[in-house]
């Protein structure tokens, strides 16, 4: 286990098998663990500060809601046409993704790169990347050929996208 030591402070990983999902700071003199210093989060715009809290929490809903389109096509609702639904969840996944990048930094002090520290939120913005990037595919392939195989697979990196934002969401609850 590696530890930073700043002044008598010690900054201190927290893994799950071998995978860094936080860091908690400890006080060398009381041995008391050392919660955000709120006054500099409340300035920032990602992660952990109220204004980032409430993009992640915003871009999480409307990525969530833009899954409507997907219940309209397999007709458990019948309100309104696919055409539309269609363009809602192009919409809605669009604005959601943009502000679950400015939660995670973008694009000041965007750690979006930092692969090396192993953070859930990082693997988590990675997947939501990928699955953005597969969405503007599949507008590339409506009515072609690949369409159907490219179907499968973005419903499959969803699916994952959504285990990891939940497990991101959980983990995140514990942090304040």
């Amino acid at each position: 286990m590696k530890e930073k030591k700043e002044g008598l402070v010690y900054e201190i990983p927290v893994l799950y098998h071998d995978f860094e999902v936080g860091k908690i700071r400890v006080d060398a003199t009381s041995g008391t663990i050392i919660l955000k210093e709120k006054r500099e989060e409340r300035l920032k715009i990602k992660g952990g500060s109220q204004l980032g809290h409430f993009f992640g929490i915003t871009g999480t809903f409307l990525v969530l809601f833009s899954q409507a389109y997907s219940i309209r096509k397999l007709r458990i609702f019948q309100h309104g046409s696919t055409r539309l639904w269609m363009r809602v969840h192009y919409f809605l996944g669009t604005a959601g993704t943009i502000l679950i990048f400015i939660h995670a930094g973008f694009p000041y002090d965007f750690k979006f790169f930092e692969v090396k520290k192993g953070s859930l939120g990082v693997l988590t913005t990675y997947m939501l990347a990928v699955v953005f990037a597969s969405g503007f595919l599949g507008r590339i392939l409506q009515n072609r050929k690949y369409f159907k195989v490219w179907r499968k697979i973005h419903i499959q990196l969803v699916g994952v996208l959504f285990i990891l934002i939940l497990i991101h969401s959980i983990l995140g609850l514990g942090e304040d």
